[in-house]
């Protein structure tokens, strides 16, 4: 009986307890951000159907560099992007995990950094998770 209760508990602490069924999309739902405290930490993300706009504060008076992060090579990968300076917003494909801001001071003693992280999973209704297990 010790046992059954013992593996019971072991299974709960490694697996969890919840029954909560997710379901990933091939489009970003929803971003973090971590990182630095900076002042220019973007304010907006908004997608059309291929890229992903990131905003910056109306008070940003440069550029940061963009890039991603490479999961297979755990390093960062510079990609291409178009920057409005009007808008103070970036444009680049909407199909990365993680995306980099960076900014380094003038003798690049130190490195501010942000990340923005992508979330692709979504948790399943009741409906849809019943559904997908045939009831």
């Amino acid at each position: 009986m010790n046992k059954i209760i013992l593996c019971g508990l072991l299974s709960v602490v490694l697996f969890g307890c919840s029954s909560v069924q997710y379901r990933t999309s091939e489009r970003c739902l929803t971003y973090s951000i971590d990182g630095d405290s900076v002042s220019w930490k973007p304010v907006k993300f908004y997608q059309d159907q291929d890229s992903l706009y990131i905003q910056l504060p109306e008070s940003t008076n440069f550029v940061p560099k963009l890039s991603v992060l490479d999961q297979e090579f755990d390093q960062r990968t510079s990609i291409p992007y178009t920057y409005n300076p009007t808008t103070k917003t970036f444009r680049v494909k909407d199909n990365y995990n993680e995306y980099l801001l960076t900014r380094r001071d003038v003798e690049e003693f130190y490195e501010d950094k942000v990340a923005i992280k992508c979330n692709r999973s979504v948790p399943l209704s009741k409906v849809e998770a019943s559904s997908s297990l045939g009831e």
